[in-house]
């Protein structure tokens, strides 16, 4: 699933170290003093820190002094009094946007991943539950006009006896097999060079469906015969009666 959306989740990552980068600015810029001795001597040492602790921890409040409160909402909110203020919204922001969302970004991508190989999965089995995976004929046909479609699969075209029989004629030496067979392996192992083929397999097509259409038509030949013998009776029945009505008229 990771694979599978690789690409979002690295921009996602991307984005995500942006936004700390900047993060970090502002809070070098506006809450020095408010950091931990050490850890943000440089930008490469402050970044690290912000990447390695925060994510990892608490958010900024790892990287940060232990707050001093107010005794009252006017401390906190005076400026003169120090930062809290400042520092509360900075610290609750980086929570809510790298903690909630961004970590709940990456894990609905991921989900969507799992998602999407799930419904990939489920259709392969619906196309392999109504259609034979070696003609492509749909289950109500051969359900219809065939030997049913279960049969079908299991005695007529199992996909098994197909694999049993490429790697048959892939390891016997090619001196010993029969002209279908070094037909069918020149298709699928052609000359280098050469694109495999597997226009060999049938198509749309099985052997009980062709007797069975065989059959429907050499019935439908022996009806259409049967009423052209009747027309031709009863043309010859009403020639006989003009021929005596004619006779004795004379």
């Amino acid at each position: 699933a990771i694979k599978f959306n690789a690409g979002k989740m690295i921009q996602t990552f991307l984005l995500g170290l942006l936004l700390m980068y900047v993060w970090l600015v502002i809070g070098v810029w506006l809450l020095y003093d408010e950091h931990e001795d050490g850890l943000c001597t440089n930008m490469f040492q402050c970044f690290f820190s912000y990447f390695y602790l925060t994510m990892r921890g608490d958010g900024v409040k790892d990287v940060s002094k232990d707050p001093a409160f107010g005794d009252n909402l006017y401390d906190f909110t005076d400026p003169l009094q120090g930062s809290m203020m400042l520092r509360t919204i900075w610290d609750m922001l980086f929570q809510f946007i790298f903690l909630y969302i961004l970590i709940a970004i990456i894990t609905g991508i991921v989900i969507d991943a799992f998602g999407g190989l799930k419904e990939e999965r489920e259709a392969a089995e619906d196309d392999l539950a109504a259609n034979c995976f070696v003609c492509n004929l749909d289950r109500f046909q051969v359900d219809q006009k065939g030997i049913g479609f279960d049969k079908h699969v299991a005695s007529e075209h199992n996909p098994r006896w197909y694999l049993f029989f490429l790697l048959h004629i892939k390891q016997r030496p090619r001196a010993k097999l029969t002209g279908q067979e070094d037909y069918v392996l020149s298709k699928v192992w052609p000359p280098e060079g050469k694109t495999p083929t597997y226009r060999w397999l049938p198509r749309e097509q099985t052997l009980s469906m062709a007797e069975e259409e065989g059959e429907e038509e050499e019935s439908a030949v022996v009806a259409l015969s049967e009423q052209v013998t009747n027309l031709e009776a009863k043309m010859q029945a009403h020639f006989a009666k003009i021929e005596e009505a004619l006779s004795g008229k004379s």
